[in-house]
């Protein structure tokens, strides 16, 4: 990446936590610092983005795929104080997983109580919920667009939606992720729009469009009823959350990790695992009441200074 120095480069996502498979492609993150003009003048970067996307048949990503993200290091300090999960996991990232490291990322290493704060229960449970919307809706859009596929191949392709408009809108209220939106024209499947006045053929392209990319673990969905990868993700999240709060650290890989390989197989009924989710929720509000052993905020200050400090350092070097 010319012109732009990495300060660290690390192995995340699956295979820091313990929980890849053969299956799993690879996760890659850490951040950089750009050559000075983008400090003092007009031009701006946040990220770099060196993913490389290799699917399968079924449009899933395949082992020799790779998520490689660094982020510019103003936004990834502004990421560490706001307690962003995936940001905050890389100031305990061990020997083992480092590709390229430096100075500044160990010293960075060394003040993790300067970050993280009481401030991660609402994020972290925040991204928790994110995981458990997608776990679940996943499934409803899933037989959504099947139910409404199923219907709209039984009709001459060249008829309009709004010609079948009433007969439809009678049909699909049999399902939540299936709405007429009678005031903008649109029938709305799951997360898709689709305009009344396109053609059943161009509709019908389209919700299959959509099954192919949305569908990548329909085997999973079928067989469990939800999607096990998110599932495993809510509950890393918040026992992440709990670790931190009673501990002030994260050990990886993760001594739950065990635990998360099976609810990502599938050997866990998505009402226990929601279940479970429920009662670390309620960990987590009882740890913000009793005490817990991180600060009440970041230390913004030292935040600042060592940013300054980098950059100009750094920098002219680029």
């Amino acid at each position: 990446m010319e012109d732009f120095h990495i300060l660290a480069e690390y192995y995340v996502g699956s295979k820091l936590y313990g929980t890849q498979t053969p299956d799993s492609d690879t996760d890659i993150s850490g951040f950089f610092v750009a050559p000075q003009e983008y400090y003092i003048g007009l031009k701006n970067i946040e990220e770099l983005n060196r993913s490389e996307v290799i699917k399968d048949a079924a449009g899933k990503n395949t082992s020799a795929a790779s998520d490689v993200k660094y982020y510019d290091i103003k936004k990834f300090i502004r990421l560490l104080l706001d307690n962003n999960p995936n940001i905050l996991e890389h100031l305990f990232v061990p020997d083992q997983f480092k590709i390229r490291d430096s100075d500044w990322m160990q010293e960075l290493q060394q003040v993790p109580h300067r970050f993280v704060h009481v401030g991660l229960i609402p994020r972290f449970v925040g991204y928790a919920s994110a995981q458990k919307h997608k776990m679940i809706l996943k499934k409803d859009n899933y037989e959504a667009i099947e139910m409404v596929l199923e219907n709209l191949r039984g009709k001459d392709p060249s008829l309009l939606l709004a010609e079948i408009w009433t007969e439809y809108t009678n049909y699909i209220m049999t399902h939540p992720a299936v709405v007429i939106d009678v005031p903008n024209g649109l029938l709305r499947v799951g997360d898709l729009n689709i305009e009344k006045n396109i053609t059943v053929k161009r509709a019908i392209r389209i919700l299959e469009d959509r099954l192919a990319k949305a569908t990548n673990r329909s085997e999973l969905l079928k067989k469990y009823g939800y999607d096990c990868k998110f599932a495993s993700h809510l509950i890393r999240l918040l026992l992440e959350a709990e670790e931190l709060l009673t501990t002030g650290v994260l050990v990886f890989p993760l001594t739950y990790a065990d635990t998360l390989v099976q609810i990502k197989s599938g050997q866990m009924e998505m009402e226990a695992v929601l279940e479970y989710a429920g009662r670390l929720e309620d960990r987590l509000r009882a740890l913000e009441k009793e005490g817990t052993r991180v600060a009440k905020k970041p230390d913004f200050e030292f935040a600042s200074r060592f940013t300054q400090d980098v950059i100009r350092t750094i920098s002219i070097l680029c």
